[in-house]
């Protein structure tokens, strides 16, 4: 699993998160949100590749091209997930951990996707534009009281206002809501699939929900209540002819991994060995202690859980990917290599996997690594392209060859998607300086520095400079 990214330093997702904080920030709850303006994204193939699995029939059953649409996995102990910016899903780490089954996730990727087809985002946005009039002729009625005296109801008129604005605009998103449930069982139906995991997780944010509602106003709150969504779907989901289909053994054991992993490294290794003890011999829980150890540091013991792994499931490239990163952090760095080239050959369309093998091979600042190395990440940035911990180690790769003209241009690569604008003019006039003019490397870093110089000059406007 990859260190967490934080999503500030990356232009495309800046532009995604600021929808989001402007349009949904209501149903974006803060814990999501650490050190100050920063959100981690977690990257790692095992779970990327499985949430894909269950999204992209029902991206199809919605009419969706699944080319289009990015998901991305928030480190988060909340149960939520949210559309933003059109076709990018944000799934939270902790609706994955909460949830017991496929199923249960594909009910909740069903629901976004009714948003993401419904376009709610940018109906949301013209309905918002299209509010203002009321709350402006209810603020004007307020002015005209105060200019006739009538201070006190100059101020009801206003505080009413503001409630009228919200009640209506809370009114209009749990309308939305409600629709993206009903084509979410749609979308399921068409997928031959069961609506009653959306149903399941509805009743857990019911549970969630009992302390928080007790003292709101309904009308003020942008999301149903639990109680109403489910009576709603009831019906609808359990007339399906899918309804009482049940996750395959297999889908379930791999669900279960996953989420063991995902466990292991984001939960204290001490809470982890109660929920995972050492008497549970099943392969989640080895996989989940495994990384426990392997972050207290306690290395033997991790390559034991692993060993065992890999007994069970030779064939298993996650496993093998988890290898190699216990020995590469533990500083066994040219030993790491062939578990990552294991874990390759067995999911070769996995660019994280390949990102893994690159940057162990760099890491070992053997030159005659260099050139496999720069193999394997122009192969994964095929599919990783926007990921710029790629490009800094296919810039380092480049560098231990001596190519300074590529190393330059994909420092320039990783600087710009991170948000650095200045580095990055800098490593793409130098790469034009050291590469042929007029090749197709020449006119990549030709549009790094003309992309940084716009961006540049818009945040100059923006701010005013």
């Amino acid at each position: 699993m990859s260190n967490p990214l934080p999503a500030r330093r990356s232009r495309r997702a800046v532009a995604r998160l600021l929808v989001v904080l402007t349009l949904l920030a209501s149903v974006v709850p803060r814990p999501a949100v650490a050190d100050g303006d920063k959100i981690s994204l977690i990257r790692d193939a095992e779970t990327e590749q499985l949430i894909h699995s269950y999204a992209e029939p029902l991206w199809k059953a919605a009419g969706l091209d699944p080319d289009a649409v990015h998901v991305y996995i928030i480190g988060s102990n909340d149960i939520n997930a949210f559309v933003a910016g059109g076709q990018n899903l944000f799934l939270y780490t902790g609706l994955i951990l909460k949830t017991d089954t496929p199923n249960q996730l594909m009910g909740v990727i069903a629901h976004e996707t009714g948003h993401m087809a419904g376009g709610h985002l940018a109906r949301r946005e013209e309905w918002m534009s299209r509010m203002k009039w009321p709350m402006i002729v209810s603020m004007l009625l307020g002015i005209g009281a105060a200019v006739g005296g009538s201070g006190g109801a100059a101020g009801a008129v206003l505080t009413g206002s503001q409630q009228i604005g919200q009640r209506m605009m809370a009114a209009y998103s749990r309308t939305q809501e409600a629709s993206a449930d009903q084509a979410g069982a749609t979308y399921l139906q068409r997928a031959h699939e069961s609506g009653m995991g959306l149903v399941q997780v509805l009743r857990k944010l019911q549970n969630e929900e009992l302390l928080a509602t007790r003292d709101i106003d309904p009308y003020v709150i942008d999301h149903p209540l639990s109680e109403d969504r489910i009576a709603a779907l009831e019906d609808r989901v359990e007339s399906s002819p899918y309804y009482n289909k049940k996750d395959s053994p297999e889908a379930q054991a791999a669900y279960d991994r996953m989420k063991a992993k995902l466990y292991g490294f984001l939960q204290d290794p001490a809470r982890v060995m109660v929920t995972y003890p050492t008497t549970n011999k099943s392969i989640p829980a080895r996989y989940a202690r495994a990384v426990a150890y392997h972050r207290s540091a306690q290395e033997d013991a991790a390559m034991r859980e692993m060993d065992a792994l890999l007994a069970a499931m030779p064939k298993n490239p996650y496993f093998w990917e988890l290898k190699g990163q216990i020995l590469f952090e533990s500083g066994h760095i040219r030993e790491a290599i062939a578990p990552y080239q294991k874990a390759v050959a067995l999911n070769p369309t996995a660019g994280l996997l390949r990102i893994g093998l690159g940057q162990a091979m760099v890491a070992t600042e053997d030159p005659t690594l260099a050139k496999p190395a720069i193999t394997q990440l122009n192969a994964a940035l095929l599919t990783e392209h926007d990921y710029p911990f790629a490009w800094r180690q296919l810039a380092m790769a480049y560098a231990e060859e001596n190519n300074e003209g590529m190393a330059s241009l994909a420092s320039g690569e990783s600087a710009i998607l991170n948000g650095e604008l200045p580095e990055a003019k800098l490593h793409a006039r130098r790469a034009m300086r050291l590469l042929p003019e007029g090749s197709p490397d020449w006119l990549q870093a030709s549009d790094i520095l003309k992309e940084a110089e716009n961006l540049a000059k818009a945040e100059r406007h923006h701010f005013g400079f």
